[in-house]
């Protein structure tokens, strides 16, 4: 693929164009990290051809090349991150991992996960709330949102079976509107200890009370 087709501004290819050679895979990649960057770094608002040209060592034409317009940029990084952040939960270690009733432990492998994957890996914690905002605005990113929640049903389902769920896509939206809040405020504010002292108590007693609820609709029924 020519540097001259690049920067012609001509329609751009989408990630299975057959036309997309290896090296044109990689230069495309290379546009989405950049543009993550400067959402982490400053915000979806601070993304223009002209800045991730700047992020990426690129020129203006050859982001126009790949992406055509700002918004068809800013879907694909976010959808980039939906998409890892989804298999990150269908390879993560609740998955692959026998489900247990001891919650502890449960509650210590799920704060694990979480603080990896999205505190102590800022980049992926500042996006994937950078894409719920964005979903806000832009109807054509809430199905990524859908699919995303179908997986966090998925990944969760063995275990909340294990200490008694009856109702996983509740329990799970729960759990996620838990995580979420909690990443928020800790990427905000960072406080020492989150994981030990904050962040596993509190998924600790998210879990409890599912059991506990369980437990007792299993005492009222006939």
């Amino acid at each position: 693929m020519s540097s001259n087709r690049e920067d012609s501004g001509e329609n751009p290819v989408g990630i299975h164009h057959p036309g997309l050679t290896r090296r044109g895979q990689d230069r495309r990649r290379a546009l989405i990290e950049a543009t993550l960057r400067i959402i982490v770094r400053e915000g979806p608002a601070a993304v223009t051809h002209r800045s991730v040209a700047a992020e990426a060592g690129a020129t203006h034409g050859s982001v126009a090349y790949y992406f055509g317009g700002r918004d068809e940029l800013l879907h694909q990084a976010l959808e980039c991150v939906a998409d890892q952040n989804v298999r990150w939960l269908q390879q993560g270690e609740l998955s692959d991992t026998d489900p247990t009733r001891d919650i502890d432990n449960v509650a210590a492998r799920l704060a694990a996960m979480v603080d990896q994957q999205l505190i102590r890996d800022r980049a992926m914690g500042y996006s994937v709330l950078e894409l719920h905002l964005a979903a806000g605005r832009d109807p054509k990113l809430r199905p990524l949102i859908r699919a995303w929640g179908k997986a966090y049903v998925a990944s969760a389902t063995p275990v909340l079976e294990a200490i008694g769920s009856t109702d996983y896509v509740r329990d799970t939206r729960m759990l996620a509107a838990l995580i979420n809040g909690m990443v928020l405020e800790q990427l905000a504010s960072p406080r020492p200890r989150f994981r030990p002292d904050v962040l596993e108590p509190a998924l600790r007693q998210a879990l409890t009370a599912i059991a506990s609820a369980a437990t007792a609709g299993q005492l009222r029924a006939p």
